[in-house]
């Protein structure tokens, strides 16, 4: 059914009464608007006509998806005929019409949805919406970025049957969406992941979960500018579901001081930060302290969960780890047989009481004090994979409120530094 447009046309019962010559001057008026309008309408198709020509000469579109090749001329054809046939009288036509609709290759069906929103017929668009949809929702992972982007497209039609419909759909599969270009990310190199975060709770206003997602550049980026395009696509997603998208250089990565400025127009400066191959697996407790470092989460699989360390801990100092003594070779026992295991001797954390000293003054003048967390940061620069450090730890400092007692003691604790690259959470590889 085509959209109908009413105009209604009001009249003034004082114009009614003018004269005749009067009359006669704003209907030649009427006439030329009238005659400009038609000419004004005749060159704009004349120029839409013109530009679709040359879209259409155009070989081959460009997208985040990657490159999309436009049908031939005799392939638009048959497509055109193909959304003829959807809205047929007859029934075995339209069926005939819904299963070729369901063979098209992605370029072909991406140009089917472009003629989507130009369709008079509602049967003709909601058999098209309906393979869309069903296309997100079976669709080969390959095909799926460029599905989204073609709903992201009708989502804005001035067709309200089609945008209604794009938005219902995107709305569906919000989470897939998300998904699909955090695995396109992962294929160009780069590490990303996704976990709940909590806003600070400011002026009494309860805090209230929000999605959080964190991009890790690497040595191993490889994206370039499509890869850039689908991190533009990551981050308008994100900010469409209120969630907070961080994004981390790490020393080594290929990308430009252009690429990051590029990466900044969608993120911000503030949500931009460098980081060293090596990665302790921790987030920072953002309430004030007494110095160091409070430890509010630690990241499943990390350097820091691995190491023993907890929510709440308070980290004091770090300081490099002194060579582990030599492994032991048990002795042999009475019938025993075969070869000998070197055994790795096990080492117990150390506890230093601090007395009577408060946290402030703990390690005061002694350079292995953790000032804060980007004093950490600064710290884990000068270290690679495979390093050991000894960090001062206090435990569950946290729980304890802004200063601790007098008396607690702090934990000396070995641990092994890990890469980005080693975080389970960041290693996931499903779509």
């Amino acid at each position: 059914m085509a959209d109908i447009a009413i105009f209604s046309v009001g009249t003034d019962n004082q114009a009614m009464k003018r004269t005749s010559s009067q009359s006669g001057f704003c209907a030649f008026l009427m006439g030329a608007v009238a005659f400009c309008v038609v000419i004004s309408l005749t060159q704009s198709v004349a120029a839409q006509d013109d530009s679709e020509a040359a879209a259409s000469s155009d070989s081959a579109t460009f997208s985040s998806a990657g490159p999309v090749v436009e049908p031939s001329a005799e392939q638009q054809a048959l497509i055109r005929d193909l959304l003829a046939q959807l809205g047929s009288k007859s029934f075995e036509s339209r069926a005939d019409a819904s299963k070729n609709l369901k063979a098209l290759p992605i370029d072909q069906f991406q140009y089917v949805c472009q003629l989507a929103g130009k369709q008079a017929s509602a049967e003709v668009i909601i058999r098209i919406m309906a393979e869309l949809d069903n296309r997100y929702s079976v669709g080969q992972d390959k095909d799926l970025l460029a599905v989204s982007e073609s709903l992201e497209q009708l989502a804005t039609a001035e067709r309200l049957l089609v945008a209604d419909s794009a938005e219902a759909s995107l709305l569906e599969h919000s989470q897939k969406r998300l998904s699909v270009v955090q695995q396109q990310l992962r294929d160009f190199g780069a590490l990303v992941g996704e976990t709940p975060g909590v806003s600070n709770m400011f002026l009494g206003v309860a805090p209230r979960t929000l999605m959080s997602a964190q991009v890790f550049f690497t040595d191993d980026w490889k994206g370039g500018e499509q890869g850039l395009r689908v991190f533009a696509r990551l981050a308008s997603l994100m900010k469409a579901s209120n969630g907070v998208l961080t994004v981390y250089l790490v020393d080594g990565n290929s990308l430009s001081a252009a690429d990051v400025e590029q990466i900044a127009e969608f993120v911000g400066h503030a949500r931009i930060a460098e980081r060293s191959p090596v990665a302790l697996g921790i987030v920072n407790d953002g309430r004030m302290n007494f110095g160091g470092v409070l430890i509010s989460q630690v990241t499943p699989g990390g350097t820091a969960e691995k190491g023993g360390l907890h929510a709440d801990d308070l980290l004091l100092a770090m300081e490099p780890a002194p060579a582990r003594p030599p492994k032991q070779v048990p002795a042999k026992q009475d019938g025993d047989s075969g070869q000998d295991e070197e055994v790795e001797p096990q080492e117990q954390p150390v506890i230093i009481p601090w007395g009577t000293a408060p946290l402030d003054t703990y390690l005061e003048d002694d350079p292995r004090r953790l000032l804060d967390f980007d004093d950490l940061v600064e710290r884990l620069k000068k270290y690679k994979i495979g390093d050991e450090v000894l960090l001062h730890v206090v435990r569950r400092s946290g729980r304890l409120g802004f200063r601790a007692p007098r008396g607690n003691e702090v934990e000396l604790t070995r641990i092994k530094l890990m890469g980005w690259k080693d975080m389970s959470h960041l290693r996931h590889s499903e779509p």
